[in-house]
């Protein structure tokens, strides 16, 4: 069977990443580990709980707009950019400003939390991701095989500047002091729909197709456009779902529940095309970077099961009112989908490059962590909802979890240092052997 190394010398590059720019993502995954272990410290040392809210806001800021953005704007470039584009003065200038901006967030929430700095340098993050958003859009590369991942790249940055919608809101509501309102609630929620069901879930779809086009691998095209259409679509009733918490009328719960539904469905054809694939696991991804693939559709699948599950009555308290529960699910979907994609595509790419023994490690402590960080969160809801006693030992289990995790993600980010070339290319087809595409 051929490795990843021969796929990827099958072809000329394409958009070529320099290799200093990969290391950026890395870096901000290890500082969200980083913190992560010292917010679960900090039940232990009550003489640092002072800072709790502070930390957490940086941590959570560097996840997001740090490390996950990133990853994803360089893949989008390498797929998607024309050859000599992700070289251009724009983009260089533009990447430039916003390791800047990310590095000046994660210092200003530490220190001040929500403040003047912070603040400031969240706006200008935006502006950048606007004007990226922007410049990519019409530089996005076409063809006739290329129609679905464009479309859903497409949708996935119209998604990226939808989501601000909401931290402007946020600006709104807090200048006028309504902190504890449900608009502001609400406008939180905004975002992170947008943000992870929309513009990091369609990007990562986008580069996935990307990878099936380029290699002129088969595939179902009606079954890719009912995923596309289906899922983005529903994006903006499945909102909703987030709502449920505020008491909402009849109809506007049975749209919500629709549209979890329907986006299941679209789910559902993705699964179908996939599985109509045969041999894919031979011409797509190998080694680690597929089990990781594999790992990262079957927690977005259970991410889909539990979205549509949310609109059930008897399990509204357990799924807005248990903060175990909820952070328990934006674990799931930025570190359990997103961020296990993310790290298959850049083993893909080889933009992780080391000895296996180390990325094997790396990637088992890794889930390690984050499987034990899950079990423990989700139990723990459950167990509250119930009325019953907590897991024994939570705390230290919890920060065990953030440890492993951390160990994992260094092992990973020492690969990611040793990296100095530049060029990703993809093999421009598959064997013979590959059936004809349908549809």
């Amino acid at each position: 069977m051929r490795t990843a190394a021969d796929l990827r010398n099958e072809a000329a590059p394409e958009a070529s990443i320099p290799g200093s720019w990969t290391r950026w993502p890395l870096l901000y995954f290890w500082i969200t580990a980083a913190t992560g272990v010292l917010l679960r410290a900090m039940v232990f040392l009550p003489s640092w709980s002072g800072g709790y809210a502070r930390l957490l806001h940086a941590h959570s800021h560097t996840a997001l707009l740090g490390w996950a953005y990133t990853a994803l704007i360089l893949l989008l470039a390498a797929r998607f950019l024309p050859p000599g584009e992700a070289g251009s003065r724009f983009f260089r200038v533009n990447w430039g400003l916003t390791q800047a901006a990310v590095l000046g967030m994660f210092a200003a929430f530490a220190v001040q939390g929500y403040g003047p700095y912070s603040i400031a340098l969240s706006t200008v993050h935006i502006l950048l991701s606007y004007s990226l958003g922007v410049w990519m859009w019409r530089r996005l590369k076409t063809g006739r095989r290329r129609g679905i991942s464009v479309r859903f790249a497409q949708a996935a940055l119209a998604c990226m500047a939808l989501s601000s919608a909401g931290p402007w809101a946020l600006a709104w509501l807090g200048s006028h002091g309504l902190q504890a309102s449900a608009g502001y609630r609400a406008a939180l929620y905004f975002y992170l729909h947008f943000q992870y069901n929309g513009w990091l879930t369609l990007g990562l779809f986008a580069v996935l197709y990307a990878y099936l086009e380029e290699r002129l691998i088969p595939f179902s095209r009606p079954l890719a456009r009912i995923h596309l259409l289906l899922y983005t679509g529903m994006l903006p009733p499945a909102f909703l779902l987030s709502m449920l918490w505020a008491g909402l009328p009849p109809f506007w719960h049975g749209t919500a529940a629709l549209a979890g539904l329907l986006q299941a469905a679209g789910a559902a054809a993705f699964w179908l095309l996939w599985r109509g694939i045969p041999g894919i696991g031979s011409y797509l991804f190998q080694g680690w970077a597929a089990r990781l693939l594999r790992l990262s559709l079957l927690v977005w699948a259970a991410k889909m099961g539990l979205e549509a599950a949310s609109a059930l009555p008897a399990l509204e308290a357990l799924v807005f009112e248990s903060r175990s529960v909820i952070v328990g699910y934006l674990h799931l979907v930025l570190l359990g989908f997103v961020s296990l994609f993310l790290l298959a595509c850049w083993l893909q790419q080889g933009w992780l490059e080391g000895r296996e023994a180390s990325i094997a490690a790396g990637v088992l402590l890794l889930a390690a962590g984050l499987g034990l960080n899950e079990l423990l969160l989700f139990l723990n809801g459950w167990l509250g909802w119930l009325g019953s006693h907590l897991i024994p030992w939570s705390n230290g289990l919890l920060a065990a979890a953030s440890l492993l995790m951390l160990i994992g993600i260094s092992l990973l980010l020492g690969a990611g240092c040793k990296r100095k070339a530049a060029a990703v290319p993809l093999p421009s087809s598959v064997p013979n052997s590959v059936p004809g595409e349908s549809g």
